[in-house]
């Protein structure tokens, strides 16, 4: 049986509207259960895997600004704030969005070259944090701290980034962030 399409839109940082497909109100029998223990190995792949890749991704912002499906890729990285818990859960689209739209407080800049902040833990109020970033040779490092970016400035703008994301996966169509990976990857040998 042919499954039709109901689609919605989205409204990117810039004013563009993105068409999405909407989620089909059937639930998919043919995917797996999963272990938690599986699950949760599953999860480590794709948070490397987008670290890895995090620069290639934002190369490629404007392809992965076109298509919802990969805007909306789960990143199941686990910001956390001291005090009141974790921020809203992150899509690619929020990471693209953030890195392109507030580079002064999403990307690094220092003895360790560039880097793009990926992880976001501390506190807002003593500003101490445990914040990651993945610098150009692929090296994961401590950032922020000293640095002269604020950590609240960093938690705060991530966060108004990622709430306009909330529900999208509930809602609409997207890839695995390691489904967006392999096409854009097989899209560039294409070239």
């Amino acid at each position: 049986m042919e499954r039709g399409f109901e689609f919605g839109t989205f409204e990117l940082v810039c004013g563009k509207r993105l068409v999405c497909f909407r989620k089909s109100d059937t639930p998919d029998e043919d995917l797996p259960k999963l272990k938690p223990e599986e699950i949760k190995k599953k999860q480590e792949i794709e948070v490397d895997e987008f670290v890895k890749n995090s620069l290639f991704l934002l190369e490629r912002r404007e392809r992965i600004l076109m298509d919802s499906r990969m805007l909306f890729a789960r990143i199941p990285i686990h910001n956390n704030l001291a005090y009141s818990g974790t921020l809203p859960s992150a899509t690619l689209g929020t990471y693209i969005e953030w890195w392109t739209d507030c580079p002064k407080v999403s990307r690094v800049l220092d003895e360790n070259g560039f880097g793009l902040i990926y992880f976001i833990a501390g506190s807002p109020l003593s500003g101490i944090n445990g914040c990651r970033a993945v610098y150009e040779d692929g090296e994961r490092l401590l950032c922020c701290k000293g640095k002269g970016t604020s950590f609240l400035r960093v938690c705060s703008s991530f966060q108004k980034v990622a709430k306009r994301y909330e529900g999208t996966r509930e809602k609409y169509e997207s890839y695995s962030i390691t489904d967006v990976i392999r096409i854009l990857k097989a899209e560039c040998d294409e070239l």
